[in-house]
């Protein structure tokens, strides 16, 4: 996934990340506005000293946007790797 591609909400594995988020020990958060898909609070990398809310949104038109480290968190996801980047 390149970081310039855009990704639409019918193309984001939504139970697939957030089964990946909850075995990589993320908090998983109900969304607090209709636009959101994803919301969770997780450590941004094995040097992180306390865990950050992520959210995930869609716009109007479909399109996803990310908020902290959630586009390298789903590219981990997609990537077969810890939420760290780091392949097991």
């Amino acid at each position: 996934m390149s970081k310039h591609t855009p990704i639409t909400e019918r193309d984001f594995n939504h139970n697939g990340f957030a089964d990946w988020l909850a075995a990589q020990g993320a908090e998983l958060c109900d969304p607090t506005n209709p636009y959101e898909i994803a919301r969770y609070r997780a450590y941004t990398g094995p040097n992180s000293k306390r865990a950050e809310t992520h959210v995930i949104y869609r716009t109007g038109k479909g399109t996803i946007t990310w908020t902290g480290a959630s586009r390298a968190h789903y590219g981990a996801f997609l990537a077969g790797a810890n939420i760290d980047g780091e392949v097991p």
